[in-house]
């Protein structure tokens, strides 16, 4: 029982380090996964609100508005053009956002589980345990080419660590330009 109990330590300790992504304003990683055509500085960068359910009941209501609260804080704080949160159904049907050549690149989010898995050998059998992760990732959307790009490659948790490297890197591939 002690064994069980110190390996589960063990593997959520790892599950917790893992999730670290070092969180600078700078991602220092690659900037990839960016179309090569991206430049919202002229324009307005979408952003795509949290959500888990399109229509949630009041409580994953309350935590979703938070999460897409700390992400509008998150954006003030790293991104230095214009940008709007934007819920998920008006990226392509909200008249706002009818205008595809000031509004044509949304930063949206995806929320899925990672299943994980652990089984070891007891002295009457194995035993398997299973898990679920969430994870944040997020990719680039082109309303003008209804084209989505791959996703930035740095799954989170926590959408926030998910979010800081991501807008790093946004950040660093846009002063680069000419």
């Amino acid at each position: 029982m002690k064994f069980n109990k110190l390996l589960l330590l063990m593997l959520s300790l790892t599950g917790i380090l893992s999730s670290f992504t070092g969180g600078g304003k700078s991602s220092g990683k690659s900037t990839d996964w960016i179309p090569a055509d991206f430049d919202p500085r002229h324009g307005v960068l979408l952003v795509q609100n949290f959500y888990v359910l399109e229509h949630p009941n009041k409580n994953l209501k309350k935590v979703q508005d938070k999460v897409s609260n700390d992400m509008k804080a998150e954006m003030q704080d790293s991104y230095p053009y214009k940008f709007e949160m934007v819920d998920v159904s008006e990226i392509n049907t909200g008249s706002q956002y009818a205008d595809k050549d000031k509004y044509r690149w949304v930063l949206m989010s995806a929320y899925s589980e990672k299943e994980s898995k652990f089984s070891h050998e007891t002295g009457n059998g194995q035993t398997a345990r299973n898990w679920s992760t969430p994870q944040n990732v997020f990719h680039i959307y082109d309303r003008k080419t209804n084209k989505h790009y791959p996703d930035s490659g740095r799954p989170n948790a926590d959408i926030k660590s998910a979010m800081r490297p991501t807008i790093g890197a946004i950040v660093d591939f846009l002063r680069a330009l000419k």
